[in-house]
């Protein structure tokens, strides 16, 4: 593996990590009994037009995992946006899915970018992975991302300066379907804002 790929691979396991940590941090350093709840806010932002999506993407990224083994299925997808703006989600942006192999019980990761896909690592995996139900995939990542801005995501791209946009599609073992796991965070770490949207029926 390149040295590239190495900190492709760190950047993005550290920005899932941050996230994490700040909302957690954000959710137990919140006064209790004082914070107002968000205004519900009427749909202000329209379905960005992205060149690549997290579907587009798939579709190299599949091909390219048929190729190590027959039988993988998806168990997750992500790409993050860095100093994110709501213009910014329209330009493309590298796509890492994860594989798994139950006959091997070994996990692929592939990059995809430029329209290419490689892959990134295989290893050993500890534990029979859940899979993505692809078959009812419907929510691409341009309509899961107008469902985040619009239902707050917008407004806190617009009250903080800087702010890293992280999504996260996998499978919600309580609803047994395919979410989108959306979350800005602020350049301090301090404040971040968390949406869950549905990607199948």
């Amino acid at each position: 593996m390149t040295r590239r790929q190495w900190l492709i691979l760190g950047s993005l396991a550290l920005v899932i990590v941050t996230l994490f940590g700040a909302l957690v941090y954000v959710l137990l350093t919140a006064p209790s009994g004082t914070s107002a709840p968000l205004i519900p806010l009427q749909k202000t932002f329209a379905v960005p037009v992205a060149a690549v999506t997290a579907r587009s993407a798939f579709g190299l990224a599949q091909q390219e995992a048929l190729k190590w083994r027959e039988d993988v299925c998806l168990t997750s997808a992500s790409a993050s946006w860095p100093n994110a703006t709501v213009d910014m989600f329209r330009e493309p942006v590298p796509w890492v899915f994860q594989f798994y192999s139950p006959s091997a019980g070994r996990v692929n990761v592939i990059f995809v970018e430029g329209g290419a896909a490689r892959s990134l690592r295989q290893s050993y995996a500890p534990y029979t992975l859940s899979s993505i139900p692809v078959e009812t995939w419907g929510e691409d990542s341009p309509q899961a991302l107008a469902d985040w801005l619009n239902a707050g995501g917008g407004r806190f791209l617009r009250s903080h300066t800087l702010v890293t946009v992280h999504m996260a599609l996998r499978r919600d073992e309580k609803s047994d379907r395919a979410v989108w796991f959306i979350t800005g965070l602020d350049s301090n770490g301090k404040d971040a804002f968390s949406h869950a949207v549905k990607a199948g029926p």
